[in-house]
Protein backbone atom coordinates (compact mmCIF):
# COMPACT_ATOMS: atom_id res chain seq x y z
CA UNK A 1 0.00 0.00 0.00
CA UNK A 2 0.81 3.64 -0.69
CA UNK A 3 -0.02 6.41 1.43
CA UNK A 4 0.19 10.27 1.34
CA UNK A 5 0.14 11.81 4.55
CA UNK A 6 -1.06 15.50 3.98
CA UNK A 7 -1.02 17.55 7.23
CA UNK A 8 -2.64 20.93 7.47
CA UNK A 9 -0.34 24.00 7.91
CA UNK A 10 1.51 23.28 10.98
CA UNK A 11 3.18 27.37 12.36
CA UNK A 12 5.45 27.07 15.25
CA UNK A 13 6.63 30.91 17.00
CA UNK A 14 9.47 29.32 18.84
CA UNK A 15 11.75 25.94 18.99
CA UNK A 16 9.59 23.69 21.69
CA UNK A 17 6.50 24.23 19.62
CA UNK A 18 8.28 23.35 16.42
CA UNK A 19 9.93 20.06 18.03
CA UNK A 20 6.36 19.14 19.46
CA UNK A 21 5.04 19.57 15.77
CA UNK A 22 8.19 17.82 13.53
CA UNK A 23 7.12 14.81 16.76
CA UNK A 24 3.69 14.52 16.18
CA UNK A 25 4.82 13.94 12.32
CA UNK A 26 7.28 11.36 13.24
CA UNK A 27 5.39 9.84 15.23
CA UNK A 28 2.43 9.33 12.69
CA UNK A 29 4.83 8.58 10.16
CA UNK A 30 6.84 5.76 12.36
CA UNK A 31 4.06 3.88 13.18
CA UNK A 32 2.31 3.99 9.22
CA UNK A 33 6.19 2.57 8.39
CA UNK A 34 5.51 -0.43 11.55
CA UNK A 35 2.64 -1.37 9.11
CA UNK A 36 3.77 -4.36 6.94
CA UNK A 37 1.52 -3.96 4.21
CA UNK A 38 2.67 -0.47 3.91
CA UNK A 39 5.08 -0.12 0.83
CA UNK A 40 5.65 3.67 0.32
CA UNK A 41 4.45 6.76 2.24
CA UNK A 42 4.27 10.12 0.35
CA UNK A 43 4.79 13.05 2.94
CA UNK A 44 3.47 16.45 1.76
CA UNK A 45 3.34 19.00 4.33
CA UNK A 46 1.47 22.11 3.93
CA UNK A 47 3.72 24.71 1.92
CA UNK A 48 3.11 26.99 4.78
CA UNK A 49 4.18 25.30 7.31
CA UNK A 50 8.00 25.81 9.37
CA UNK A 51 10.70 24.76 7.47
CA UNK A 52 11.80 22.43 9.99
CA UNK A 53 9.01 20.08 8.92
CA UNK A 54 11.64 19.18 6.01
CA UNK A 55 14.04 17.33 8.22
CA UNK A 56 11.09 15.25 9.57
CA UNK A 57 11.98 12.44 6.72
CA UNK A 58 15.82 12.49 7.62
CA UNK A 59 15.07 11.82 10.80
CA UNK A 60 13.38 8.56 10.70
CA UNK A 61 16.07 7.74 7.99
CA UNK A 62 13.84 5.48 5.95
CA UNK A 63 14.04 4.66 2.23
CA UNK A 64 10.24 4.00 1.91
CA UNK A 65 9.60 8.07 2.85
CA UNK A 66 9.27 10.34 -0.23
CA UNK A 67 9.02 14.14 0.71
CA UNK A 68 6.93 15.87 -1.95
CA UNK A 69 6.10 19.28 -2.83
CA UNK A 70 3.25 18.66 -5.47
CA UNK A 71 0.16 16.52 -4.91
CA UNK A 72 0.31 15.07 -8.27
CA UNK A 73 3.79 12.96 -7.34
CA UNK A 74 1.40 11.04 -5.06
CA UNK A 75 -0.77 10.21 -8.15
CA UNK A 76 0.15 6.56 -7.35
CA UNK A 77 -0.84 6.75 -3.55
CA UNK A 78 -4.33 4.65 -2.15
CA UNK A 79 -5.11 6.86 0.00
CA UNK A 80 -4.43 9.87 2.02
CA UNK A 81 -4.31 10.61 5.51
CA UNK A 82 -4.50 14.26 7.01
CA UNK A 83 -5.70 16.05 10.28
CA UNK A 84 -7.85 18.58 8.95
CA UNK A 85 -6.02 19.44 5.87
CA UNK A 86 -8.61 20.73 2.83
CA UNK A 87 -5.80 18.95 0.79
CA UNK A 88 -8.12 15.64 1.13
CA UNK A 89 -11.08 17.29 -1.14
CA UNK A 90 -8.61 17.75 -4.21
CA UNK A 91 -6.94 14.30 -3.47
CA UNK A 92 -10.38 12.34 -3.16
CA UNK A 93 -12.11 14.03 -5.43
CA UNK A 94 -9.24 14.34 -8.63
CA UNK A 95 -7.82 10.66 -7.78
CA UNK A 96 -11.29 9.28 -6.95
CA UNK A 97 -9.54 7.79 -3.83
CA UNK A 98 -10.24 7.86 -0.22
CA UNK A 99 -9.26 9.78 2.66
CA UNK A 100 -8.54 9.62 6.29
CA UNK A 101 -8.95 12.27 8.95
CA UNK A 102 -7.06 10.88 11.89
CA UNK A 103 -8.02 13.41 14.76
CA UNK A 104 -6.17 11.90 17.81
CA UNK A 105 -7.81 13.24 20.89
CA UNK A 106 -12.00 13.03 19.78
CA UNK A 107 -14.15 10.75 20.61
CA UNK A 108 -16.04 10.48 17.15
CA UNK A 109 -17.32 12.84 14.16
CA UNK A 110 -20.33 12.04 12.76
CA UNK A 111 -22.60 13.00 9.99
CA UNK A 112 -26.22 11.28 10.19
CA UNK A 113 -28.98 13.41 9.66
CA UNK A 114 -27.34 16.35 8.50
CA UNK A 115 -28.10 18.08 5.27
CA UNK A 116 -25.40 20.26 4.95
CA UNK A 117 -23.97 18.60 1.22
CA UNK A 118 -20.43 19.45 1.85
CA UNK A 119 -20.46 16.97 5.17
CA UNK A 120 -22.67 14.82 3.31
CA UNK A 121 -19.85 14.77 0.95
CA UNK A 122 -16.86 14.66 3.45
CA UNK A 123 -18.99 11.38 4.29
CA UNK A 124 -18.93 10.42 1.03
CA UNK A 125 -15.05 10.08 0.47
CA UNK A 126 -13.46 9.72 4.21
CA UNK A 127 -13.03 7.88 7.18
CA UNK A 128 -12.19 9.23 10.33
CA UNK A 129 -9.95 7.58 13.32
CA UNK A 130 -8.93 8.35 16.62
CA UNK A 131 -6.05 5.96 17.68
CA UNK A 132 -2.93 5.07 15.98
CA UNK A 133 -4.55 1.94 16.65
CA UNK A 134 -7.68 2.41 14.73
CA UNK A 135 -5.52 3.83 11.89
CA UNK A 136 -3.60 0.95 11.88
CA UNK A 137 -6.46 -1.06 11.73
CA UNK A 138 -8.49 0.94 9.43
CA UNK A 139 -5.54 1.06 6.83
CA UNK A 140 -5.71 -2.89 6.74
CA UNK A 141 -9.56 -3.24 6.08
CA UNK A 142 -9.24 -0.15 3.85
CA UNK A 143 -10.37 -2.01 0.46
CA UNK A 144 -13.11 -3.77 2.12
CA UNK A 145 -14.38 -0.18 3.76
CA UNK A 146 -13.97 1.99 0.35
CA UNK A 147 -15.72 -0.64 -1.61
CA UNK A 148 -19.06 0.30 0.09
CA UNK A 149 -17.75 4.30 -0.15
CA UNK A 150 -17.03 4.26 -3.33
CA UNK A 151 -20.24 4.21 -5.61
CA UNK A 152 -21.54 7.52 -2.54
CA UNK A 153 -18.10 9.35 -3.87
CA UNK A 154 -18.97 8.34 -8.06
CA UNK A 155 -23.04 9.86 -7.55
CA UNK A 156 -21.55 13.05 -6.11
CA UNK A 157 -19.35 13.44 -9.06
CA UNK A 158 -22.21 12.24 -11.73
CA UNK A 159 -24.26 14.84 -10.39
CA UNK A 160 -24.79 18.87 -10.95
CA UNK A 161 -23.40 21.23 -8.62
CA UNK A 162 -26.07 23.49 -8.34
Amino acid sequence: MKILYAPMERQASEMISANVICGYDMLVLDNLLQCEFVEQVFYFPHKKSIPELAHVRKALKDDRISHIKALNKAKDSDVLITDLANTAFAYSLFYKKPSIYFLPGFTGVTFEGHQDRLLRLINDFAFFCHSLQALRDMLAELPTLWARKEPMLQQFLDRALI
